[in-house]
């Protein structure tokens, strides 16, 4: 099994399964995620990136949001074996 990787590294449609949120994010943050339905085992595909690479739209659970660099980057993520 390979290591979880942040929802940041991921490129440009891939898809990749919430492992967890970082123990080191801040807990407003992680309550946020959860709420929005960052839960372990749910896919996750990037959809679009800016230009700068910050904000990321996403696509998770039906819905697409869009969030910083410094959010995403809270995410781990297990890639998809091809």
């Amino acid at each position: 099994m390979k290591l979880p990787i942040t929802l940041t590294t991921l490129s440009l449609q891939d898809i990749g399964l919430i492992s967890h949120i970082d123990s080191d994010c801040p807990d407003i943050l992680k309550k946020k995620l959860l709420a929005m339905g960052f839960i372990r085992n749910t896919p996750v595909k990037v959809i679009r990136i800016a230009p700068l690479g910050c904000p990321l739209e996403i696509e998770i659970a039906g819905s697409r949001l869009s969030l910083r660099k410094s959010e995403t980057n809270c995410v781990l993520v297990q890639t998809q074996a091809c």
